[in-house]
């Protein structure tokens, strides 16, 4: 549960139900949110261990000790077998929601895989990247109902990706060395 940050995973995927509450989309969908809420839960458990796969080098440089690999408690191959069967169930879940919602979460697995990969390494376009990711979560609620983006879960969003980008940034501050050592 600490590699794939369990609570920080189902922190995001709440949110799923806040903007629906917000919208007063979810009385009709109920089913689809459950189904969402459950792929966004796999989405991000997955991000977050394949992330910790490719950020090992860094985070012991950084000295992040709250990093399971690092600590040595999990096995860098554990990590990517967890990320990739977090994510294969992301999309074999999201099958069951409508074919544009479960194109939406593919495309999201892709992406943030790569941003562990490669897009990590350009300073600006990371934090755009994981801002982004927080103002996803909330389009998927739009995705799912009606595709009407009502005014308050724009503002919602919108909000998400300032918080999402500030947050990315200070971490960045809090990360350099480790960042530093590694190209970035």
């Amino acid at each position: 549960m600490h590699l794939v940050r369990f609570d920080n995973a189902l922190f995001g995927s709440l949110t799923i139900f806040l903007a629906g509450i917000l919208s007063s989309d979810i009385s009709g969908f109920i089913l689809e949110y459950v189904i969402a809420f459950i792929s966004v839960l796999f989405l991000g458990m997955g991000s977050f261990a394949v992330n910790d796969y490719f950020d090992h080098e860094i985070d012991r440089a950084n000295s992040r000790t709250d990093r399971s690999i690092v600590q040595g408690t999990i096995e860098r191959k554990t990590a990517l077998y967890a990320g990739v069967a977090s994510l294969i169930l992301c999309v074999v879940v999201s099958m069951r929601l409508n074919q544009i919602v479960s194109s939406f979460l593919i495309f999201n697995a892709i992406l943030f895989c790569a941003y562990s990969y490669y897009f990590k390494k350009f300073l600006l376009t990371k934090n755009i990247i994981i801002a982004y990711s927080f103002f996803a979560i909330i389009l998927v609620r739009t995705l799912i109902s009606d595709s009407v983006l009502e005014p308050l879960i724009l503002y919602y969003a919108i909000m998400g990706f300032i918080v999402g980008l500030a947050f990315e940034i200070m971490i960045d501050i809090r990360d350099m060395e480790g960042d530093r050592q590694s190209g970035i």
